[in-house]
């Protein structure tokens, strides 16, 4: 993801954090925010009650990056979001992590185009 569609700062995210959209969807909580920008920049954080291990948090992260470009970049131009993965989508499944958490992360990605109406 380039470097000007993230957010960087702490204002940023204290922006987002307190005046934002909560949304709760599956393993995923959403922070949607409409800036006055015509960018879209979203941040994405991954919790040590995920996986304790920070190479696995990264890569989740990274994987969550790669999805956001194709599925929320060209619908939510204006936005700033903040996603947290609140759980390893894989822990009780048998496939593979990538697979199981872009899968998630897609079918949330919808749900929350529709909350918010984009």
């Amino acid at each position: 993801m380039p470097k000007e569609n993230r957010l960087h700062t702490k204002a940023d995210f204290d922006r987002v954090y307190k005046r934002g959209q909560k949304i709760k969807i599956g393993p995923f909580l959403f922070y949607c925010l409409r800036s006055g920008s015509s960018d879209f920049r979203a941040a994405f954080v991954v919790s040590r009650k995920v996986n304790s291990k920070a190479n696995r948090r990264n890569y989740f992260k990274r994987v969550l990056r790669a999805c956001s470009l194709g599925l929320l970049k060209p619908r939510l131009f204006g936005y700033d979001v903040i996603v947290l993965l609140l759980a390893d989508p894989q822990k009780n499944q048998k496939e593979g992590t990538r697979r199981s958490l872009t899968e998630s992360f897609s079918q949330s990605c919808g749900d929350l185009l529709r909350r918010i109406g984009a």
